[in-house]
This record gives C-alpha cells, sequence and structure tokens, in this order.
C-alpha cells in the first residue's frame, strides 16, 4: 500500500492563480465553520435530528450541511448555532 503524503495548504495552492487561491482559503474557511458545528453537536451529545427539531430546521438539512453537499445560509447557520445554545458571531476583517 502506497503511503499518502500530506502536505500543507500553502505547499497546494502555491501554484494556483489568485482567483483558485481565493476560492481554496474561502472553502476552507467555510468548511472549518462546518467542521465546528459538527463537534459541537456531537461534544453535547446531540443527534442531527435533535438539532434540526432544536434548531427548526429539517434534518436533512443537517446532514447535507455536515457532509458538504449543502452550503447553509447565514439564517440556517444562526439557527443551527441556537440550537446548541450559541451565538454566531461574523466579522468583516
Amino acid at each position: 500500500m502506497k503511503k499518502i503524503e500530506k502536505l500543507p495548504l500553502a505547499k497546494l495552492i502555491k501554484n494556483l492563480s489568485n482567483a483558485e487561491r481565493k476560492t481554496v482559503v474561502e472553502e476552507k474557511r467555510y468548511f472549518s465553520l462546518v467542521n465546528k458545528l459538527r463537534r459541537l453537536r456531537e461534544e453535547k451529545g446531540f443527534t442531527q435530528a435533535y438539532l434540526a427539531k432544536k434548531s427548526n430546521i429539517p434534518r436533512t438539512t443537517i446532514v447535507r450541511i455536515e457532509s458538504g453537499e449543502r452550503n447553509a445560509t447565514l439564517n440556517t447557520l444562526i439557527s443551527i448555532a441556537h440550537g446548541l445554545g450559541k451565538e454566531l458571531d461574523i466579522r468583516l476583517v
């Protein structure tokens, strides 16, 4: 079995165009947020169904967001955060 080499993101994107690099960085930020929401859900012991009920959104929405199949709207992210007992803090930097 061939060993897969792990490369830092910076090394992977160095040969991309500026537009491609920007897309990769934006996707990384989004998926970091999604991963954090999933970790918080799991730490609280919530199932996707329970979080969906607390967030007042369909369970399939949670499934699709966590799997990367769907991008969440701002309202959906706020609802999920509230379902987790958190506030969504968005900053412009």
